[in-house]
């Protein structure tokens, strides 16, 4: 099965979601906040939140987190994708890496053209960093169609 991986990372919290081809989410996970990667302490709290959502995610997917391997993952990070390329680049195993800012995604996720504003994912409603992970994970998956 070819995995997908969205991650929203922002200042309170960061949200990822782990999706098929189909665009079916598989498992959602959530760690800290993720901004501010350029010192020492924010580069730690930013590899320490994706890491612990995306495991999350991937446990509630049926997934070894230790051993997924994505397709495709689209990160849309607070503070802008500058500072964390290179930190997501080194953190996730994935054929393709789109590191873009938490606005873009989250402006998917709140209009009704990013298909999910009414979302649900294993049966409760998708609140917004959720809807932001689902946009990037549904970018991802139209990005590597391309």
């Amino acid at each position: 099965m070819r995995l997908f991986l969205g991650v929203d990372g922002g200042q309170s919290s960061t949200t990822a979601l782990v999706g098929d081809e189909s665009g079916r989410v598989l498992g959602a996970g959530r760690g800290g906040p993720c901004n501010h990667a350029t010192a020492e302490e924010g580069r730690d709290r930013l590899e320490r939140a994706v890491r612990e959502s995306v495991a999350a995610a991937c446990a509630q997917a049926g997934v070894d987190a230790a051993e997924a391997r994505f397709e495709s993952a689209c990160c849309g990070m607070s503070g802008g994708p500058e500072d964390k390329k290179a930190i997501l680049t080194a953190l996730l195993r994935t054929e393709r890496l789109i590191v873009t800012t938490d606005a873009e995604i989250a402006l998917g996720g709140a209009t009704e053209t990013g298909g999910l504003a009414r979302g649900f994912a294993h049966g409760r409603r998708l609140g917004a960093g959720d809807r932001a992970a689902r946009c990037a994970l549904r970018g991802c998956r139209i990005e590597r169609q391309q």
